[in-house]
């Protein structure tokens, strides 16, 4: 990629979300809360990247691009094919989850699951990060936004057998 699409495909989050703030701003705090804890970060790093694409050089620009596809020179492999395959299945699993189980299951579920099985990391850090991410969901939209969330198809079939 040269320098100019670099520079507008950072262009592409500065707007988008400084348009989802400037509009949140005049929203209740409960509903404006997601879209600005969101925003703001998006909008800060999107600036950065912004500013390291005027930066950059034109000749560094197509070698940085060429080492993050994890190609060498003049070799064609197919690892962007196999991480896109990966960030769907991640994505589709994900769903999976939360249509089988709900948000308040599937994210800690899923958070260990990545953890443990595909960044093989060792249990106190698998745990921890899973705790800490059940907590900071579970405290952000169950205690302070009071979010209802829909049962999943487990849980409902689980209700349906009076099991649960």
């Amino acid at each position: 990629m040269n320098r100019r699409n670099d520079i507008l495909m950072a262009l592409g989050p500065v707007v988008i979300s400084a348009y989802m703030v400037a509009t949140a701003l005049k929203w209740p705090l409960k509903t404006k809360l997601f879209p600005m804890a969101i925003g703001i970060p998006v909008f800060l790093l999107a600036i950065a990247e912004l500013v390291l694409s005027f930066r950059e050089k034109e000749g560094n620009s197509a070698k940085a691009s060429t080492m993050a596809m994890g190609t060498a020179e003049g070799k064609q492999e197919t690892l962007p094919l196999r991480r896109l395959i990966v960030g769907f299945s991640f994505a589709v699993g994900f769903f999976a989850l939360i249509l089988l189980f709900s948000f308040p299951i599937a994210i800690p579920l899923f958070v260990f699951l990545y953890m443990k099985f595909y960044g093989r990391e060792k249990w106190g850090t698998t745990l921890v990060a899973t705790v800490v991410a059940w907590a900071s969901f579970y405290g952000l939209f169950v205690v302070v936004l009071h979010t209802l969330f829909a049962k999943g198809l487990v849980q409902m079939a689980l209700k349906s057998w009076g099991v649960f």
